[in-house]
């Protein structure tokens, strides 16, 4: 019984100390999935909110993204691609199938994909434009997946 108690205090208190309030993702998906969307009263983790996220990115408009999404940052020069990187609540595995089954249905056909154990990466298409994800697992937060999304440029 006593072990019991501490056992749920210890599993109460870790809950506690690693979630924040901050609920809102950055880039909610682009077309409707079978996963729902965070609630505001949602709780997430202080590792995948401890970084403030970006507004809503336009490049990133028309690709559907898992709706725990969240962009944290955006690189880009003159030329090549322009890169974001961010997380998304998940394992890699199903956030590549999320990819490999939404992609499609919004009109860009997957060009590449492959996965290894915590990690996956992906190319795909539209309209002559191409784009790549690549998914690793995160070892110091564990719910969340690291994101980087590449844009190629039209020419």
């Amino acid at each position: 019984m006593r072990s019991t108690v501490f056992g749920c205090v210890l599993v109460a208190f870790g809950l506690i100390s690693c979630a924040s309030p901050s609920v809102a993702p950055a880039q909610v998906a682009a077309i409707p999935s079978a996963t729902p969307a965070p609630t505001p009263t949602e709780v997430l983790p202080a590792c995948f909110t401890e970084v403030p996220a970006l507004p809503p990115q336009p490049e990133l408009a028309a690709i559907p993204l898992p709706p725990t999404t969240r962009i944290k940052g955006r690189f880009e020069k003159d030329t090549g691609p322009i890169t974001f990187i961010g997380g998304v609540i998940g394992d890699p595995d199903a956030i590549a199938a999320f990819f490999e089954s939404n992609l499609p249905v919004a009109g860009f056909s997957i060009d590449y994909a492959d996965s290894e154990p915590g990690e996956s990466d992906g190319i795909f298409s539209k309209d002559g434009q191409s784009f790549r994800w690549h998914l690793v697992a995160q070892t110091h937060c564990p719910e969340v997946t690291a994101l980087q999304m590449l844009i190629n440029r039209e020419e």
